[in-house]
């Protein structure tokens, strides 16, 4: 029971950090910003840079609070129902790692406060076993990402207004394939960087007020 009990807490919090640092890229500006000037992203979809500095702020802000007027003035009908739909995933994305991390953190302080010795040497012992599965998992994800890409999509939305037209939706110009697996790159570094700072607050005794 403590080793599943372990298992499920490490799984918990690994895959709040997971979704929470997508929620972060995603409302991170400055890398909209920077992947559009690595890629001249403005010459090669033929748009002014004035645009595609706009539009990317406005999917900023929609993807902070879903007003539907973000988008209005540099997104067409058919780009503002497929963010609606994205909005949505990030709505629940951030209710599932608040809701996971809360339920770990309780977990968590219980077992120190009762001393439980097992959940912790489980712990500590199944921690980055959770880690690399889901790792190697998000690794293939990634050798294939266009396919990944495209079932995520299939999966996730029931129409199919993601599939967007280069020659009259401008969003899939300044927001092409490899927006997204940059992002999804980055994505794995933060999230890594965190797991083991995590675990290596695990590992150390005193830290938790348990003899392990």
């Amino acid at each position: 029971m403590k080793k599943l009990e372990s298992i499920f807490i490490s799984f918990l919090v690994i895959f709040s950090i997971l979704l929470y640092f997508i929620d972060f890229m995603a409302l991170d500006i400055s890398y909209y910003n920077k992947f559009h000037k690595e890629n001249n992203i403005a010459k090669v979809s033929n748009l002014s840079e004035k645009y595609v500095q706009d539009a990317s702020v406005s999917l900023v802000r929609f993807l902070k609070n879903g007003k539907e007027e973000e988008l209005k003035e540099n997104f067409n009908k058919k780009e503002i129902s497929h963010m609606k739909d994205v909005y949505k995933l990030f709505r629940l994305d951030r209710k599932l790692y608040k809701s996971f991390i809360s339920i770990s953190i309780i977990v968590i302080i219980y077992c120190m406060i009762k001393k439980d010795r097992m959940f912790f040497y489980y712990l500590k012992k199944y921690f980055l076993i959770v880690y690399f599965s889901l790792l190697m998992f998000l690794a293939i994800c990634s050798m294939f990402f266009s396919n990944s890409f495209m079932y995520f999509h299939k999966i996730f939305f029931k129409n199919d207004l993601w599939l967007l037209d280069y020659d009259t939706d401008f969003m899939i110009r300044i927001l092409p394939e490899k927006f997204f697996f940059t992002l999804f790159l980055n994505v794995l570094v933060l999230w890594s960087i965190v797991v083991f700072v995590i675990y290596i607050f695990i590992r150390l005794k005193k830290s938790i007020g348990v003899k392990i």
